[in-house]
């Protein structure tokens, strides 16, 4: 009886030994979890531009290094090259958290430099996100990697130039403006807030305006207003609307402003003029 009770006490430990082995071994195949490269959209904001810059189409890798630990990469076109390695993986719940240091390349007309830089991630199946800080460039800047298509806010964004015409009852033939400016910024709930300053009309305001997709084309739908005058003593504010489409490509987009209550009703046209947007 007391053999057979050490007997059961011994496969009782190595059944606990195992299971033990067993947690730790998933425990250490974080970074073979994670490994793969991330498709995404970034975000990158600094003293210098506090709204934010967009970029799409981005890439991201990792790769396993160890049993919880990985190597990160990433090129941007506009800020040079990141890379992170030996960072540390972690996980709780469903969630795994990625921490390191490495440096990020990057200059202008081929002349790179390296900075220091920081990632904070977390990886999951409903979505990661990547923050890589560099605290030297630009008053401090950050680029957060967002994995998935970027929504159709952040893809219409950009500073647009071209030509705009105005038409009212007053000048039906219309009137044209080269070298003007539309702007399109991130808003808050998908939306966007649009700006256009006119040397000869004034400047639009539109805010919170909201953007679909149909197919290639992205639409933009919203009211804001118009302060123009011959002075500025004599500016005043009017309500207009604001119509727009953007292709996906951004190659031919079109902006129309209209102002009922000037000139027998004002509506200005921009075009792109053979130009093109930039994030």
């Amino acid at each position: 009886m007391k053999l057979k009770s050490i007997f059961m006490l011994a496969v009782m430990t190595l059944c606990m030994m195992s299971c033990s082995n067993d947690e730790n071994s998933e425990d250490m195949n974080y970074g073979k979890e994670i490994a793969k490269v991330y498709n995404g959209y970034t975000k990158s904001t600094a003293q210098y531009f506090p709204d934010g810059m967009y970029a799409t189409g981005e890439k991201l890798e990792i790769t396993r290094e160890g049993d919880n630990k990985v190597n990160i990469g990433y090129v941007s076109e506009t800020f040079g090259t990141f890379e992170i390695k030996n960072a540390t993986v972690s996980k709780n719940g469903a969630t795994y958290k990625v921490e390191g240091t490495g440096t990020t390349i990057m200059g202008m007309n081929g002349t790179g430099k390296s900075y220091e830089c920081s990632l904070s991630a977390e990886v999951s199946a409903s979505g990661s996100t990547f923050r890589f800080t560099v605290p030297a460039v630009m008053g401090g800047m950050t680029v957060d990697f967002i994995e998935g298509d970027a929504p159709a806010n952040v893809m219409v964004t950009g500073s647009y130039e071209g030509m705009a015409k105005a038409v009212a009852q007053y000048f039906p033939q219309g009137m044209t403006s080269e070298n003007q400016t539309v702007t399109v910024k991130v808003a808050d709930n998908g939306k966007v807030n649009i700006s256009y300053t006119s040397d000869t009309w004034g400047t639009f305001t539109i805010n919170d305006a909201t953007v679909n997709m149909n197919g290639d084309i992205y639409t933009i739908e919203g009211a804001g207003s118009c302060l123009m005058g011959m002075s500025e003593e004599s500016k005043k504010e009017y309500p207009c609307t604001l119509k727009a489409s953007i292709d996906s490509e951004k190659n031919s987009p079109e902006f129309v402003f209209s102002v009922p209550s000037v000139m027998g009703g004002l509506t200005i046209t921009w075009s792109p003029a053979s130009a093109s947007a930039s994030n």
